[in-house]
């Protein structure tokens, strides 16, 4: 059975594709606030979730870190010229989890090193930059490392955090 028809409510109604187990419920109640937001901004959406066992990471933590680079990925798109997609991958390397995020940008009006250097690139800025912010104290806390790069009009976050999978779990069936 795959993750979208595992994780209920709108993931499975969206026709997301979901290739791994998605039983972590926090991963899914956030990637789920975003599917209908994504569909309203006329953002298309994939997720795919390649994780068998469980996250051994703070549930806070999970729900922050998807829920930022989520929230992130969503305004950046929606002010990109059509198409504009986030396609977020998860998968995991032993107990290392990692997360690929690519979203669309409007690159006549975005500039990498606001990201690399964790400034807003919104138009006031001093009540934004909060998002940046959380993810890398999150990927931190947790030894992990975040790496943003571009290519054309595709920004892509990618973050890896050793022993955030749990090692001693038995594998979902």
């Amino acid at each position: 059975m795959s993750a979208c028809s595992q994780s209920g409510g709108l993931l499975r109604r969206t026709g997301c594709r979901a290739d791994g187990h998605l039983s972590d419920i926090y991963v899914a109640s956030t990637v789920n606030q975003f599917v209908r937001p994504l569909q309203h901004d006329g953002i298309g959406f994939k997720f795919t979730y390649d994780v068998f066992a469980p996250l051994a990471m703070d549930k806070l933590d999970i729900c922050s870190l998807f829920y930022n680079l989520l929230s992130n990925a969503q305004q950046a798109s929606a002010k990109a010229p059509c198409p504009r997609s986030v396609d977020l991958k998860v998968s995991a390397a032993g107990t290392a989890l990692r997360i690929i995020l690519s979203n669309t940008v409007d690159e006549r009006h975005f500039d990498m090193r606001d990201i690399q250097l964790g400034r807003s690139t919104k138009d006031r800025p001093q009540d934004h930059g909060l998002g940046l912010a959380a993810i890398r104290r999150i990927v931190a806390r947790h030894g992990g490392d975040i790496r943003y790069s571009q290519s054309g009009p595709t920004v892509t976050a990618d973050v890896v955090i050793p022993n955030a999978v749990a090692a001693d779990a038995k594998p979902y069936k």
